[in-house]
């Protein structure tokens, strides 16, 4: 029986996705049950198409946007490769390795059919280094430059108004995963002349399969997804009414809450890296920033012990069955065993890679719970690194 059979589990795994909140369920819940497709013309389709349209005007508002620049998506997958596949005349791409595989992949394809995809250099933390940029202040006419705001994996901040400010005016295009941001971090397009952004709405409290694709005003976008004349022909299919309805109401709550919450996480996160500092030594070390970054992530690695590293995959478990829900990285690619390519980009080992932990808060979770899931990693990580050690002498005696 493990100790925590008898305890509460502890869910630190919000950047993967994050629990609904019960008052965006309310907001969903007239429209799960009636027929609801926004396109028909009659009573129902018109209440569905007000209801879209509603939502559609009340994420403008929290994006400092206009609602004809608001695509409604299936979430941040899909507005990612709608943002960098669907832009018209890219001539060549600019993009940190270290971004989510939903931005690497459309990458992949532009690769494929020929554009010249050139890499940005990355700090320790995952973020931009200072010259990625210097490189992005001299970019050609036609580049597109896709870099998120807060690194999913680590919790770094791009400075996304920075880049746009210097490369505004000169033809290239800049579009920003921003999934990790609401909630956190102030989004304003008034103040951030991007061309396009991505937010998700399981984020941030929302459903899943929901998001939007924020599109200024004059930028040339293709349609992926063809078959209808939804969100003005720029994706077909009948909207899931539900699903953009409940997004709206997440992010309302998340631009409105967002001090709030900004300031709980942190501290949250700030005992966290002080307990497991305090705790573990040298025995870990910490890839997120100190005192800077999102407020509501914290990755660590993992010390190889003797020069042996850790199985972080065996560590997670461990975790797990502990009752501490937390990811190696990206739940994307989590249940891979490849290392986290954020932090090889980052120029960690790869055993480090392999080892690492992200821990991402959000605002349910509590100073107990804190302590408690310091308690648990501190248990199971010693106990891996005594059993790593014992390995080690007993392969030496033989």
């Amino acid at each position: 029986m493990s100790a925590a059979d008898d305890k509460p589990r502890i869910y630190m795994d919000h950047a993967a996705t994050t629990p609904l909140d019960p008052h965006v369920l309310e907001a969903m819940m007239p429209f799960l049950g009636p027929p609801t497709n926004a396109s028909s013309l009659h009573g129902s389709g018109r209440l569905a198409r007000q209801a879209i349209e509603n939502a559609r005007t009340s994420v403008a508002n929290d994006l400092g946007a206009d609602p004809a620049e608001i695509i409604f998506t299936s979430g941040g997958t899909e507005a990612n490769n709608l943002a960098i596949l669907g832009t018209s005349g890219v001539s060549g791409v600019l993009v940190s390795p270290a971004e989510h595989e939903a931005v690497l992949k459309p990458v992949a394809t532009l690769a494929a059919r020929g554009l010249d995809v050139e890499w940005l250099s990355v700090a320790r933390d995952g973020g931009l280094a200072p010259a990625a940029y210097d490189r992005i202040r001299s970019v050609n006419s036609g580049t597109l430059v896709s870099v998120a705001a807060v690194n999913n994996e680590t919790g770094a901040e791009n400075d996304i108004a920075r880049i746009a400010d210097d490369i505004q005016g000169c033809g290239a295009f800049i579009h920003s995963d921003c999934v990790q941001a609401p909630g956190h971090l102030a989004l304003d397009m008034r103040q951030t002349p991007v061309d396009a952004m991505t937010v998700s709405a399981h984020k941030i409290n929302g459903p899943v399969g929901a998001g939007c694709l924020f599109v200024r005003s004059g930028t040339p976008l293709e349609a992926l997804i063809r078959g209808g004349a939804q969100e003005r022909g720029r994706r077909g299919g009948t909207e899931n009414v539900a699903a953009v309805v409940g997004f709206a109401e997440a992010l309302r709550r998340a631009s409105r809450n967002r001090d709030q919450r900004a300031q709980h996480v942190e501290k949250l996160r700030d005992d966290l890296r002080g307990h497991l500092h305090d705790a573990l030594g040298d025995a870990i070390q910490f890839v997120s920033p100190a005192g800077s970054g999102a407020p509501h992530v914290l990755t660590a690695v993992v010390r190889p012990v003797s020069g042996n590293p850790i199985d972080g995959e065996m560590l997670l478990l461990s975790l797990d069955i502990e009752g501490l829900e937390v990811s190696s990285g990206s739940a994307c690619t989590s249940g891979s065993a490849k290392p986290s390519h954020v932090l090889l980009a980052a120029g960690w080992d790869e055993s480090a890679a392999r080892s690492a932990v992200r821990f991402s808060l959000g605002w349910s979770n509590t100073h107990s719970e804190v302590a408690r899931a310091a308690e648990i990693f501190t248990r199971c990580v010693d106990r891996m690194r005594r059993q790593r050690s014992a390995a080690i002498d007993s392969a030496h005696a033989g």
